[in-house]
């Protein structure tokens, strides 16, 4: 989109008046629009990430705890199977490890408020989870040594994030809101 301009449009350049002489094709002036839009959104992009960062962990932890019961369920009747599943565990466990990095990488830039642990599923039986250890990515890159399940059928339905500590984008957007109108 930055290759194309007001400019580029023919049928604006032949108008009985210049569009491209306008305030609002001018190049600085759409970049501050774009800014000011972008900044106006930041709160609500930040919780809906917190939210998608603590279901993804929720996803990885669930693939986790399937793949160990599987494993279990057929390491005695049918050991082929539950050697083919553990590879595919073991691959999927490096690409969740992968994952985990980028999330912790994540946590550490400035506003970050979200946080890095587990959530549970609305619908999924929490007592999976039970005498299952953590995966290693838990206990290595977060630093989880031990789980305890909290089940609430309301939790994540309505899930939101405080936003304690954020950096406080009110005072731009309230400025360039007054520079607009004036």
């Amino acid at each position: 989109m930055n290759a194309v301009t007001v400019a580029d449009f023919d049928l604006l350049r032949d108008t009985w008046q210049d569009v491209r002489t306008l305030e609002w094709a001018q190049v600085a002036n759409r970049e501050g629009m774009v800014m000011y839009f972008g900044i106006k959104r930041a709160k609500e992009e930040i919780c809906r990430l917190n939210i998608e960062i603590r279901r993804l962990l929720t996803f990885l932890y669930d693939d986790y705890v399937d793949h160990y019961r599987a494993v279990t369920r057929h390491i005695v009747t049918n050991p082929p199977l539950a050697s083919e599943i553990s590879a595919q565990w073991s691959y999927r466990e490096r690409l969740h490890e992968t994952i985990v990095k980028r999330l912790i990488q994540t946590s550490r830039l400035p506003g970050f408020s979200g946080n890095l642990f587990h959530g549970q599923r609305i619908g999924r039986d929490p007592a999976l989870n039970e005498d299952i250890p953590p995966p290693s990515w838990a206990t290595h890159l977060l630093g989880i040594t031990t789980v305890e399940v909290e089940y609430d059928d309301e939790a994540g339905a309505g899930f939101t994030q405080d936003l304690e500590g954020e950096v406080n984008t009110d005072i731009f957007v309230e400025l360039l809101e007054d520079l607009a109108i004036r």
